[in-house]
């Protein structure tokens, strides 16, 4: 019987962007060897619009089961504040699912940013006793440093030390960059692995890395 695996993120296919194609072709790879829920949103980016079908909401792609919340905003904003509040809504929907969620998994994956959804994972991590990969496809809240205003100095503030949580309780950690490994590598020091898998993955490459 296949082993079954968690993937939470916020973006997914149909979604356009970087971070939905790469969820999508971890997902894909992640399938042929596993058995695969992904818990993500409703497709939002660049706005809601686009994605109409409501099919896109909870369906099954290949041999991947894709459960969707929906949300109140219409659009991806670049308001950070506005953002900010679609975190938390999202964070709150996908946490009532996860509570809900009467299956056993083996391994739970998140995606991160925002730092709302590896939150998540720590979450499922200890209901399910489950392992938790962590996926950093940016250094948030680091790169929050060339973002003006007092509502992001707070959020900074508070967001380090929660970065550092997720780092040091993640059993195993991605990047699609290898310039974020000293930096990660400051915070969990030498023995945690870290694996770079870049965006444009190939089935190949995968394979040479999915013993993690």
């Amino acid at each position: 019987m296949k082993k079954r695996i968690l993937l939470i993120t916020q973006n997914f296919s149909p979604e356009i962007g970087s971070a939905a194609n790469r969820m999508l072709r971890i997902s894909e790879n992640l399938s042929e060897h596993f058995q695969l829920t992904v818990l993500t949103t409703e497709p939002q980016y660049p706005k809601k619009d686009i994605y109409e079908d409501s099919r896109f909401w909870q369906e099954k792609i290949d041999n991947i089961e894709v459960k969707r919340v929906v949300t109140k905003n219409r659009r991806f904003e670049r308001n950070f504040l506005a953002r900010f509040l679609l975190y938390l809504e999202v964070l709150w929907k996908l946490l009532k699912i996860i509570c809900k969620d009467k299956n056993q998994y083996d391994l739970v994956f998140v995606s991160t940013p925002p730092l709302s959804i590896p939150l998540l994972g720590l979450f499922a991590k200890r209901k399910f006793k489950a392992g938790l990969i962590v996926d950093v496809r940016d250094l948030w809240p680091e790169t929050l440093k060339a973002v003006k205003g007092i509502f992001t100095r707070i959020i900074r503030y508070l967001a380090y030390p929660i970065e550092r949580f997720i780092y040091l309780k993640a059993d195993e950690i991605i990047v699609n960059s290898e310039g974020f490994i000293p930096y990660i590598r400051k915070i969990v020091g030498e023995e945690k692995e870290i694996y770079f898998i870049p965006n444009s993955l190939t089935k190949e490459e995968f394979e040479q890395k999915k013993r993690i």
